[in-house]
């Protein structure tokens, strides 16, 4: 599955501005600097740089390493990057992402195949 474009996000209510102001928000409010995030979060310098710009959609497993390094839960964080008053399938992604969180990888590549066959299928 390709990685959503910023074109993509904007269309679905998600505002990667907003996520890249809060990471580098609660980066700075814990007294880290970007190398010490890079480091303890084990991402790219660049990736942390574009993702606090605003410039890309982070992946999911580097915002887990980010939240989990910041101290904040994964969902919270990522519904920062949604306008309260935009997609209102954004909380039905939240929750999607909560469950999938629990789960191991082959488990969550299996529920990932079952959502593409469902979004497949005509419903009547």
């Amino acid at each position: 599955m390709a990685k959503p474009t910023l074109q993509q996000a904007k269309k679905h209510g998600f505002e990667p501005q907003r996520l890249g102001a809060e990471v580098r928000r609660i980066r700075e409010e814990n007294g880290l600097s970007q190398d010490d995030l890079v480091m303890a979060a084990n991402v790219s310098k660049p990736a942390l740089s574009r993702l606090e710009r605003g410039e890309v959609v982070p992946s999911i497993p580097i915002l887990q390493r980010v939240a989990g390094t910041l101290g904040v839960d994964l969902a919270e964080l990522i519904r920062t990057g949604y306008d309260e008053n935009s997609s209102p399938t954004s909380s039905t992604l939240l929750k999607i992402i909560d469950l999938a969180e629990g789960m191991t990888e082959p488990r969550r590549r299996l529920a990932l195949e079952l959502l593409q066959v469902a979004a497949r299928q005509k419903i009547n």
